[in-house]
């Protein structure tokens, strides 16, 4: 992906919400495995919660 395309990317992003642009690929992964914990988790404890 060329930089003009990244830049145009986050813009239209936001547009919704807020950018954070990861300084490499390996802090990238590592936000969006620590993400998807979060939402593990959450998803869990109302599971629970519900029981």
């Amino acid at each position: 992906m060329d930089v003009k395309t990244i830049y145009m990317l986050c813009r239209v992003y936001r547009l919704v919400t807020t950018v954070y642009r990861a300084p490499d690929i390996r802090t990238a992964e590592a936000a969006k495995v620590i993400e998807n914990i979060q939402r593990d988790l959450n998803i869990a404890l109302v599971n629970k919660l519900l029981i």
